[in-house]
């Protein structure tokens, strides 16, 4: 919970503070004149070239982005004039571009020694210095900008960078105290300096210039919280709860100080008054929603979540929904925790919520849809399906979850619809494809329509070879109408190696070794398929294994068997008619 609740005021490491400065102090690049151009105030040392087309040639080809052209121009340019600064330069600089430190060097020190007052070349042969590991060199390469150019900031602040890598402390804080002497106090050198003497373990240097910034910036808190961080970091707890009431007495209305209290509370062993912060925290509505988020993620992911800490993260949940209610984001994460929880009917709401207040994003869809499909509520799912399928006509899993619906809903027609349109727009996803083509082939059975059913299934098997429940449906369907029995056998038996235990498959099996007039083995396999299945569900598998009783002989148990398979609420055309005649009909 640390790291997230103070980021915006904590003090900043060493690298992170120099990439933060940004342009203002630690840039190490600066913009480079046209060639031939010294800055207002520089000679150019070097006599005009004899010869400027060639160099005017070369920088063309460069505008142009013709860099190889460019690249043997200024080549040519060299040799034709190696004394000339201006094309040791231009060179050197490509060099440079091309990550050719070592080439560039010796060109920028001979321009720099042929045109010494040209702060181009200085700058940067002390970049090519620094890249290439030469620090010593660059050091003093901006140790001279300085002293030709003592008001430009980016020279010292450089330095300071070169100085602290180098761990060279002391040259380093006093390269930041001349940027104060330009600049004055401010809060991102002071940082530096803070880590500096944290780091020496000067505390008490650190705090003088918290101190010191605090002083010249009284009415912006974030330099309180520095302080009050330090005191924390150096777990001096007195002197960080002193400075978090400083900062209550004069900024109370700061959406950040009940975190920053919550953490330090949490640091000190309070952990209810620590709750109490965050609580408070929560209710600000200034605080910006995605701060709060980031605290409750860190109770989503914590590990061995306890009660307490769970009836606290929907304390927040509620607080958070209750304090932005037009985000969406405030229910999308309440809808997290309660998948989390396994609290799907109360996620879908959450979910609906959500969608409600902002529609665009596709995958808080998706994860409704997966929610209805658990809760089985497929009118639901049907008419969110559409929905979202006129939000995101390009998403083929939304199709899938249509047609899903529509099948549950037995509305075959329109479910074929829906999977033969997601299946046109997968791309580059043979397992979704070979899905959409599995659901085909059940609903064109359903549908009556046999050829379309076994191109579709033989399509998906040639996507995926090895889905158990293509080959166990293809092959069960085959066998109803006695076709390629052969082919559905081996079907069949592939599926029962990918799951030996599933009812359905062992029933499958059983019932083509029956199509096939192997009684003996078809018995026994629908025999493991009624130990496996549910006798409320199994109806199917009740009314076959009659059969096969028959089929070998054993007219009293078939009777007794199509007898429990009525019970089961078995409703196949001859069913009735075999109770009654005792008599097998196909």
């Amino acid at each position: 919970m640390r790291n997230m609740m103070n980021k915006r005021y904590s003090l900043l490491t060493l690298g992170i503070v120099f990439i933060a400065m940004g342009v203002l102090l630690f840039s190490c690049r600066s913009p480079k004149p046209a060639a031939g151009k010294p800055e207002k105030g520089t000679e150019q040392k070097s006599q005009t070239p004899p010869d400027p087309e060639l160099l005017i040639k070369a920088k063309t080809m460069e505008s142009t982005e013709n860099f190889a052209e460019a690249f043997i121009l200024y080549q040519q340019y060299h040799q034709a004039y190696p004394n000339d600064p201006v094309g040791c330069y231009e060179l050197a600089r490509i060099y440079h571009l091309r990550s050719e430190y070592k080439k560039a060097l010796p060109l920028l020190e001979q321009a720099v020694k042929a045109d010494p007052g040209n702060k181009w070349y200085k700058i940067l042969l002390a970049e090519t210095y620094e890249i290439d590991g030469k620090y010593d060199q660059a050091i003093k390469a901006y140790q001279g900008l300085i002293l030709d150019f003592p008001l430009e900031v980016s020279y010292y602040s450089n330095l300071a960078r070169l100085y602290i890598l180098l761990q060279k402390y002391q040259p380093a804080l006093n390269t930041l105290d001349k940027i104060e002497k330009l600049l004055g106090p401010i809060g991102e050198i002071i940082a530096i300096k803070v880590d500096i003497y944290k780091h020496l373990k000067e505390n008490d240097k650190a705090i003088a210039e918290l101190e010191k910034i605090i002083s010249v910036n009284p009415d912006d808190s974030r330099y309180m919280f520095m302080l009050a961080e330090f005191y924390n970091n150096i777990d001096d707890t007195t002197n960080a709860y002193k400075t978090y009431q400083r900062i209550l007495k004069q900024f109370p209305g700061d959406e950040m100080i009940y975190l920053s209290l919550a953490d330090y509370y949490l640091k000190s062993g309070q952990k209810e008054k620590a709750f109490q912060s965050l609580r408070t925290g929560f209710s600000n509505p200034l605080l910006d929603i995605d701060t709060k988020i980031a605290i409750l993620l860190s109770f989503y992911a914590s590990p061995g979540t306890t009660e307490d800490v769970v009836d606290q993260a929907y304390q927040l949940l509620d607080i958070l929904t209750g304090t932005h209610p037009e985000d969406a984001k405030s229910f999308s994460i309440l809808a997290d925790f309660l998948i989390r929880d396994k609290r799907y009917a109360e996620a879908r709401d959450a979910l609906q919520k959500t969608i409600q207040l902002d529609s665009s994003r596709y995958v808080i869809w998706e994860q409704l849809l997966r929610l209805e499909a658990d809760l089985e509520d497929y009118d639901a799912m049907a008419s969110e399906s559409q929905r979202a399928i006129e939000l995101f006509p390009e998403q083929p899993l939304l199709y899938m979850f249509n047609g899903l619906a529509h099948y549950q809903k037995k509305s075959w027609e329109v479910a074929a619809t829906a999977f033969r349109d997601g299946s046109m727009l997968v791309v580059d996803n043979d397992e979704m494809l070979s899905q959409f083509y599995m659901y085909l082939g059940d609903v064109y059975h359903q549908l009556g329509r046999a050829v379309e059913s076994d191109e579709a299934y033989d399509k998906s098997l040639s996507l995926d070879p090895d889905n158990e429940y293509v080959l166990n449906n293809y092959a069960y369907y085959l066998s109803l109408r006695d076709l390629r029995l052969e082919d559905a056998e081996k079907m069949s038996k592939k599926s029962l190696q990918k799951d030996l235990n599933n009812p359905s498959f062992q029933d499958t099996y059983g019932w083509i070794l029956y199509k096939l007039g192997r009684y003996e083995e078809a018995g026994k396999w629908v025999g493991k398929a009624l130990e496996q299945a549910e006798e409320q569900d199994n109806s199917e598998i009740l009314e076959h294994y009659g059969d096969i009783q028959f089929k070998l002989g054993n007219t009293e148990k078939a009777l007794e068997y199509w007898n429990r398979a009525l019970v089961a609420g078995g409703k196949s055309e001859n069913l009735k008619k075999k109770i009654a005649d005792k008599k097998l009909y196909e």
